[in-house]
């Protein structure tokens, strides 16, 4: 059995009172359960004793918000928690960001309902940022936070690139804003609750790396800008894009190169803010005339740039793949208006590029297996099928039909709509055997 210390080493400093103490090798001693370390030497979280009621807090507001029998009680307080929720994404303790990770689940599906992506059913349920103004602020100033330090990277140093880093409460916020739909109302100049106050920010998370961010960004931007509005930001949207390739870069460069360079990630988000608008926001509109329009004046601004969808001009496959998404989208769009004149010109470009894509070498001059070219040379050939074959049976059907035709300036109205109404049991066999042998070429 040990003996006691002496009382005389009490108040020596040079002795470890722990060590003096007799202890068993397999019992704790009082050093090991202080709550200021831990084994690791890191600040025990036991200390700290907002952590683990803050995660109760987190998980009461969860099933409160997720029952639907205090739904009516609770409705009042879902801006404040979702500001908090979101605030706490910036937590240090894991704990804390899965707790208020689950409670903001919980209150985006009570504020605004599950995104029913496929019957599109969730645009006509879905709310407008009018509905809850006191959250417009607050998201405005997290916005300008998360995104202030997006373009302050000096080129010269892309290790430190800032723009790689994303901020904790960006993807929340997008995510939010991505499900709303923007408002019938027009906002006056000045109002404070312009959602277009909230452009700036969203357009600036089109440079990040990150290929989801670039993805939830886009899918923002719909629910921000209205009808009247539609027409100027597609515009301006579209006329970013370099006119030609030597304006394109894949890395940042130096800054005392003179020529504006145009990065690829900057091409790609683009292109994705112009494929999303186009999808939920073009066909808002009741009026044929005015969607041809809007259709007519991206396409002649799309037109110079088309050698982003040229595998031969443009390296990046991902990036001609999307610059062909936008003309189809642009196509289905036409289709809707009874009589439009710019089916014609964006059928010929789409089934130009879609050969172009085809007629390239499948490697690329690669060395290795790249599936961004694999899926680019489907995609082209499936559009390429579709329009060759509709062309093919219009033409069968001019010649066949030319007896009974009418006048000629109704037959070029009649040729430009057909384009979009060939019958599909006239084209399936030969759009099937063309699709199926440009596939083969993939291999």
């Amino acid at each position: 059995m040990g003996s006691l210390p002496d009382p005389s080493d009490v108040n020596n400093p040079n002795i470890d009172s722990c060590n003096s103490l007799p202890v068993k090798s397999n019992q704790p001693t009082v050093c090991s359960l202080s709550p200021e370390m831990d084994v690791n030497g890191r600040t025990s979280k036991i200390s700290d004793e907002g952590v683990i009621p803050t995660v109760h807090a987190f998980n009461v507001l969860r099933a409160a918000f997720n029952n639907t029998n205090l739904a009516t009680d609770t409705s009042g307080f879902s801006p404040e928690a979702l500001i908090i929720s979101i605030r706490s994404f910036s937590s240090s303790y894991w704990e804390v960001r899965n707790s208020a990770c689950l409670a903001y689940t919980a209150l985006v599906h009570r504020m605004i309902g599950f995104l029913n992506v496929q019957k599109r059913e969730s645009a006509r349920r879905a709310l407008t940022g009018l509905e809850y103004p006191s959250l417009h602020p607050f998201l405005l100033n997290e916005l300008r936070v998360a995104t202030e330090l997006l373009n302050d990277t000096p080129p010269q140093h892309p290790e430190s690139n800032l723009a790689k880093v994303v901020h904790p409460s960006l993807c929340p916020m997008l995510i939010l804003l991505s499900q709303l739909k923007p408002s019938t109302i027009a906002s006056e100049a000045g109002d404070t609750l312009d959602h277009f106050l909230f452009m700036p920010f969203i357009r600036r998370c089109s440079i990040q790396s990150n290929l989801r961010v670039r993805v939830l960004a886009s899918r923002a931007l719909t629910g921000l800008v209205s009808n009247e509005k539609l027409p100027i930001v597609l515009l301006n949207i579209a006329s970013e894009l370099p006119c030609r390739e030597n304006q394109m870069a894949s890395v940042p460069v130096d800054m005392n190169d003179q020529k504006p360079k145009v990065l690829f990630n900057s091409i790609h988000g683009t292109l994705l803010q112009l494929d999303s608008l186009l999808e939920a926001n073009c066909r808002n509109p009741a009026d044929f005339a005015k969607r041809d329009q809007i259709i007519g004046d991206l396409i002649q601004v799309l037109a110079p740039r088309s050698w982003i969808g040229k595998p031969k001009l443009c390296p990046c496959p991902t990036i001609s793949s999307g610059f062909l998404k936008v003309l189809d989208n642009a196509l289905s769009i036409v289709r809707t208006c009874h009589i439009s004149e710019n089916i014609g010109p964006i059928w010929n470009l789409l089934w130009e590029l879609s050969s172009d894509c085809l007629n390239v070498e499948a490697t690329n001059g690669l060395s290795y297996y790249d599936p961004s070219v694999v899926e680019l040379r489907k995609q082209a050939a499936i559009f390429n099928c579709v329009c060759q074959t509709s062309k093919e049976v219009i033409e069968e059907d001019f010649l066949t039909q030319h007896k009974f035709s009418p006048p000629v300036s109704q037959l070029k109205v009649r040729k430009q709509w057909n384009h979009t109404c060939v019958p599909v049991s006239q084209i399936n066999r030969i759009c099937l055997i063309q699709l199926f042998s440009s596939i083969l070429l993939l291999k």
